[in-house]
C-alpha cells in the first residue's frame, strides 16, 4: 500500500491524539505506528514527570477539537457514564469479572486486558480519570471473527450510542464484511460529536493481526 493511501486512511479514522496514544502502546496498536511512520514524530504528548492535573489539562485541551454543537443526552461509555462513574466503580466492575487492572499514567489511567463482556471479550481496555477519580475517557479494543461480524458489532454499538446520546455525526468506510476483509487497513467508522461528549466506533482490517473493533468515548469539558 502506498504511503499516501495509508495517510489518507489514518486521517479518515476519527482518532483523538490522547486516545490514539493509549492504542499506540498496545500490541494491536504498534503496527499502526510503524505503518504511518510515527517513529519519526514520537508520542503526541510528553507525559514524563507530568502531574495528574497537568495530564488532565493536556487531555482537556486536546478534546476541544472534538467538540460539536449540541449537548449529548447522556455520555455513555461501555457500562459507565463519563464524569459520573468513578475509578472505584471501574475497579469493582473489573473485579466482578475476575480481571485485574494496572495503574498507568501517574495513576490517572487503568489498563485491563481480556475483559469478558456480553458483546464479546475486550482485548485491551484503557480508561482515563480526572484527579478527582471521575472517568473521562475509555478506549476499548476487541477482535472479530469475520468482516460481517465486525460491521454488525460496530453498528450495534453505534445504535446504543444513538439511543443514549444522540445521532451520529458521520459514517465512513466500508458497508460490507467482504469489503472490510479484502484490504489491509480497510475500515468502517461511525463518529459522534457533541459539545460535551464524543465517541467513535470503528472496525479495521489489521492484516495478519486480524479484524479489530475499537470503541472510543471522551468527555469534553465546557
Amino acid at each position: 500500500m502506498k504511503t499516501s493511501k495509508k495517510i489518507g486512511i489514518l486521517l479518515a479514522l476519527p482518532v483523538a491524539a490522547v486516545a490514539f496514544m493509549g492504542l499506540a502502546h498496545t500490541k494491536v496498536g504498534r503496527p499502526l505506528l510503524s505503518a504511518f511512520g510515527s517513529s519519526r514524530v514520537g508520542c503526541p504528548v510528553s507525559t514524563a514527570n507530568a502531574s495528574p492535573q497537568q495530564l488532565e489539562d493536556q487531555r482537556a485541551a486536546t478534546m476541544k477539537a472534538q467538540r460539536g454543537a449540541e449537548r449529548a443526552r447522556a455520555r455513555p461509555a461501555l457500562s459507565f457514564v463519563l464524569t459520573r462513574s468513578t475509578k472505584t466503580d471501574v475497579a469493582a466492575w473489573a473485579s466482578a469479572r475476575g480481571v485485574t487492572c494496572t495503574d498507568e499514567l501517574a495513576q490517572t489511567a487503568l489498563r485491563c486486558r481480556d475483559v469478558p463482556t456480553d458483546a464479546g471479550p475486550i482485548r485491551d481496555l484503557y480508561m482515563r480519570f480526572e484527579p478527582s477519580g471521575a472517568l473521562v475517557a475509555v478506549d476499548a479494543i476487541r477482535g472479530a471473527q469475520s468482516g460481517d461480524a465486525a460491521i454488525a458489532l460496530v453498528d450495534a454499538i453505534a445504535a446504543t450510542i444513538v439511543r443514549d446520546a444522540g445521532a451520529a455525526s458521520a459514517t465512513r468506510g466500508e458497508s460490507s464484511g467482504a469489503m472490510l476483509e479484502r484490504d489491509t487497513y480497510a475500515s468502517r467508522a461511525i463518529e459522534f460529536r457533541f459539545r460535551d461528549y464524543s465517541a467513535d466506533v470503528s472496525a479495521t482490517n489489521m492484516g495478519e493481526q486480524g479484524l479489530v473493533v475499537r470503541e472510543q468515548y471522551r468527555a469534553i469539558p465546557d
